[in-house]
Parts: C-alpha cells; structure tokens; sequence
C-alpha cells in the first residue's frame, strides 16, 4: 500500500512539474514575441502555418466553405511580411 502511495505521489509531481514548464515555455514565448524578436515570431507563424497545413477539414464542413484557404495559401508563399 504504502509503495502504491509513493507512486502515486511521484506521478502526480512528475506531471506537475511537466505542466509548469510548458506554462514557463509559453510565458517566455510571449514576451520574446512581445518584445519583438522577429526569430521568435518567424518561427511561431512558421510551426502555425505548418499546423494549419497539416489539419483535415471536418466532414460536416462543406467544401466551399473553406474556399478562403487558397488565399492564406498565396499569402504564405508570396508574402515575406514576417
């Protein structure tokens, strides 16, 4: 019993430790970006762009719907604003 306790609590902390730095990470990602470091915020666009990318589109949304993606599309390859 009592090792099942132990484990228990060494889970918990280890997963409460893995939450705390990712909410560090992100904090420090917002004030780089806040601050205006042009690597940080190239590189946040760019993982979102590739995130955006790689998302299916939902089976209930109708195809034209998403017509407005050509644009972010074109806008990402012909646009060097960031």
């Amino acid at each position: 019993m009592e090792w099942a306790v132990l484990g228990i609590t060494v889970l918990f902390l280890f997963f409460s430790w893995v939450i705390v730095q990712g909410t560090r990470a992100q904090l420090a990602y917002r004030r780089a970006i806040a601050a205006g470091d042009m690597d940080v915020i190239r590189e946040v666009v760019e993982q979102t762009l590739e995130q955006w990318r790689s998302m299916k589109r939902p089976k209930e949304v109708p195809r034209q719907t998403l017509g407005g993606t050509s644009l972010g599309r074109f806008m990402d390859r012909h646009c060097s604003m960031v």
